[in-house]
């Protein structure tokens, strides 16, 4: 991955409309990384590394199931915190501790989706005239 300035990682940057989480998975890519995004059933919108840390496979081409993301390649379940709740081949079994995805901070306003892959000094910016009717 290409060295990206640190203020940029940082940063909030919008990444997706809102509306595009309806019940799916979404792959971004953001400052070099691809990242997956979905929406709990809370209501909560998820922001993690695209890949399954089983074996690597992209998460956004699997799907959500009873409020987890399921891995399409073996499908391993991921909670919202982003652990593995369930490996499909041994569901007894309690799950590798170390079966979990990278996740970063994420935030909903003005109708936007917002990731921060770095550590943020400030919130999303205030823009209140995005949520003002009268100035659309």
């Amino acid at each position: 991955m290409a060295m990206i300035d640190p203020v940029l990682e940082n940063d909030w940057h919008p990444v997706s409309d809102s509306a595009a989480l309806a019940g799916n998975l979404l792959g971004v890519s953001l400052l070099g990384r691809s990242i997956v995004l979905w929406r709990s059933g809370n209501g909560a919108i998820h922001a993690w590394d695209d890949r399954c840390p089983h074996r690597g496979t992209r998460l956004s081409i699997g799907r959500i199931v009873n409020d987890t993301v399921e891995c399409a390649y073996h499908g391993w379940r991921f909670a919202s915190d982003a652990r593995c709740i369930l490996v499909a081949s041994q569901p007894d079994d309690k799950p590798p501790p170390n079966a979990v995805v990278r996740s970063y901070r994420v935030e909903e306003r003005y109708g936007l989706v917002w990731v921060c892959v770095g550590d943020p000094t400030l919130g999303v910016l205030p823009f209140p005239e995005a949520d003002d009717p009268n100035l659309r």
